[in-house]
């Protein structure tokens, strides 16, 4: 994420499947320690992430984006839209050869095209930033612009 893009998350850590990342930083997606005892489980890894959490919670109700909204930047919306078209046509082309039933060669072919081309995506990240109070990323409810 480039430094001059920004969102604001209302439900923070819905960029990335939280399922998979159950024991990851609901803001960051550090890993979080493992949970000695009893008690609720961490959700943030430091106190940072839980108040960039917090003002990012306090923006969105603000600004009257729902607990699912996310305002992210249009750079990074192209790039993984990009990343999904390059999987969605190497899935494409594998699903082809196994209908066609070709050779081992291109199976492999097909398959380290895909493997290729899902690493990116798998590894790309939105870090979620909260907009400052005053910017031109977060305006006022009652603002005319």
């Amino acid at each position: 994420m480039s430094p001059g893009s920004r969102y604001i998350a209302g439900t923070v850590g819905s960029i990335r499947h939280v399922t998979k990342h159950a024991n990851r930083c609901a803001w960051c997606g550090g890993a979080l320690p493992r949970r000695k005892g009893p008690g609720r489980p961490r959700r943030y890894c430091k106190q940072s992430c839980r108040q960039q959490a917090h003002i990012a919670r306090k923006l969105a109700d603000a600004r009257g984006l729902g607990a699912d909204d996310v305002l992210v930047s249009r750079r990074d919306l192209e790039e993984l839209q990009g990343l999904l078209y390059g999987l969605e046509t190497a899935l494409e082309d594998v699903a082809g050869d196994l209908a066609a039933g070709s050779d081992g060669d291109a199976y492999r072919e097909a398959f380290e095209w895909l493997r290729a081309t899902a690493e990116p995506l798998a590894v790309f990240w939105m870090e979620p930033k909260a907009a400052h109070i005053g910017s031109k990323l977060a305006p006022r409810a009652d603002s005319t612009t």
